[in-house]
């Protein structure tokens, strides 16, 4: 096989590989690794598995800091193979393209409704929104819209004035909602709910208002499996 070729199956070359839950996997947790994906005329299985012992073992590698011998959960490790089943069926990608959506009308909604998104936007199930200019601090939105029944989480800006546990931003995503079942519509009626806790910050009786909301939409969207 010429190198070009090589170059061009980046499976040839992928080896031991971590993959780490996001939430678009809808899965646990902790990181999972996989073993024998590459090509072995270029990797071989045994090397693979060598190199990844010698990396696991040694007290000074960093990068494997939930790999030291522990007893396994296998709870976690049923709960990685549904989700890994999951996003194997074709309904998965129709899943994902409706995360992808969701995350799009959210993030232009909050912009036209005057919110800076960090990056101008997003491309995938996440945004993180600039609060400088509505003078709320990300702790302040995130304690805020909590009340609400809207979940978010502070999260720092680029350059944020703010240290880590106040900041200045908050991050948004999707799969969550999306997992309910909300649509475009629910994204941009959640946009404008939060708008309308930001700039009513200080008044409980706004946050009242929205918690009702929140919770008829929540209502007709139940939680798969729980509700």
């Amino acid at each position: 096989m010429r190198t070009a070729d090589k170059l061009n199956n980046f499976k040839a070359y992928l080896g031991p590989a971590m993959n780490q839950k996001l939430a678009l996997m809808r899965a646990e947790g902790r990181d999972v690794i996989n073993l024998g994906l590459g090509d072995p005329d270029v990797t071989p299985p045994e090397h693979q598995l060598k190199a990844l012992t010698e990396a696991v073992s040694n007290p000074d590698n960093h990068h494997y800091p939930s790999a030291y011998p522990i007893k396994p959960f296998y709870d976690a490790i049923a709960a990685k193979a549904v989700g890994f089943y999951e996003a194997l069926q074709p309904s998965f990608v129709d899943y994902q393209r409706a995360v992808l959506d969701n995350a799009l009308a959210l993030a232009s909604e909050l912009s036209r409704l005057g919110l800076r998104i960090v990056s101008g936007g997003t491309d995938n199930h996440l945004m993180l929104v600039d609060l400088t200019k509505t003078g709320v601090s990300g702790i302040e939105a995130q304690e805020a819209l909590g009340a609400t029944g809207i979940v978010v989480n502070r999260n720092t800006i680029p350059f944020d004035p703010q240290p880590p546990m106040i900041a200045s931003g908050i991050r948004l995503g999707s799969p969550a909602v999306t997992t309910r079942g909300f649509g475009v519509e629910e994204m941009k009626r959640i946009a404008s709910l939060i708008v309308k806790v930001l700039n009513n910050i200080d008044k409980p009786e706004v946050q009242k208002q929205v918690k009702e909301e929140v919770s008829q939409i929540c209502q007709r969207f139940p939680v798969p499996g729980i509700d």
